[in-house]
């Protein structure tokens, strides 16, 4: 295995991570934490704006 398979297998890692919290803030909002959702904003925000770019 290689150098370029590793950060690979380690961002996959960090994407099924990121899912799992993703759905958990989800389901906070769902039940009445309405923060879980600006949290939820927050953490992708960055993204899209350089997705839009």
């Amino acid at each position: 295995m290689n150098e370029k398979e590793i950060n690979e297998g380690m961002q996959q890692a960090q994407n099924i991570f990121n899912l799992k919290d993703d759905f958990s803030l989800i389901k906070a909002f769902n039940e009445g934490e309405e923060t879980a959702f600006n949290d939820l904003v927050n953490r992708h925000k960055e993204g899209k704006k350089s997705y839009l770019s």
